[in-house]
């Protein structure tokens, strides 16, 4: 039986050839080009909560934002971060937030899915693993989220490494946590078709920002934003 590792090794090479002109055409600007975190100007740290979420909420909208980081999408990002990254994982790290590229099945019978999910993995399980997917959420409760979260994280000696050390249990027990819920996904290791971008701690409030969600489906994102954000509201309420 062939392992994880081995099994998305193959899934890559399957679609090298598929995706060989388009890759041709993105190398030059890999190469000429900083990696997207580098160049964004967004500090939060030290940052009281509520501060932390209205700087992030205004970055998003900010003239930088529009101005250099309009060309970015999910496949420019991905094939810089694989260009940069000197070392690749295949393991499912809990705690982490990582990226990666998705192709479920039956997507025939699905409203709406995301190809390039950002997730925080939560539970490993024998056949993937459940994970948050900020991509489900506004970038407002977004900020809201992760900066909640930010009271689990683990700081480890490696900061590459830092990870957060949260339990569905504990997500479920506190309003703090509500925009959660429309936001856990369940992950298939036979549907991830790349190796995984781990992203360091230090950079996960940029990465909220980043337009790199890549939703294919019937309802465009800014209804799925509306409705995640009433249905989190609606849980959290006990209605």
């Amino acid at each position: 039986m062939r392992s994880f590792s081995q099994a998305i090794r193959m899934r890559e090479e399957e679609r090298f050839h598929e995706r060989a002109l388009l890759l041709a055409g993105e190398e030059s600007i890999v190469e000429k080009q900083k990696d997207y975190f580098e160049i964004m100007d967004l500090e939060t740290k030290g940052l009281s909560p509520s501060a932390r979420i209205n700087k992030i909420f205004q970055y998003s909208h900010s003239e930088e934002v529009k101005s250099q980081l309009h060309e970015v999408d999910a496949f420019r990002f991905h094939n810089q971060q694989h260009a940069i990254i000197q070392k690749h994982d295949y393991r499912i790290l809990t705690g982490r937030m990582c990226s990666f590229w998705y192709a479920p099945e039956n997507t025939d019978q699905m409203r709406i899915y995301d190809r390039y999910p950002l997730v925080v993995i939560i539970k490993r399980k024998p056949d993937g693993f459940v994970g948050i997917n900020f991509h489900y959420l506004g970038i407002r409760e977004r900020a809201e989220l992760l900066t909640h979260l930010r009271d689990r994280i683990a700081f480890i000696h490696n900061p590459e490494k830092t990870a957060l050390k949260i339990k569905y249990s504990e997500l479920s027990s506190k309003r703090k946590y509500k925009y959660f819920r429309p936001a856990i996904k369940d992950y298939k290791k036979k549907n991830i078709k790349s190796r995984f971008i781990f992203i360091p701690e230090k950079n996960w409030d940029k990465a909220i920002v980043l337009p790199i969600e890549d939703f294919r489906g019937t309802i465009p994102s800014r209804v799925l934003w509306k409705e995640s954000k009433r249905e989190a509201i609606r849980l959290a309420s006990g209605r």
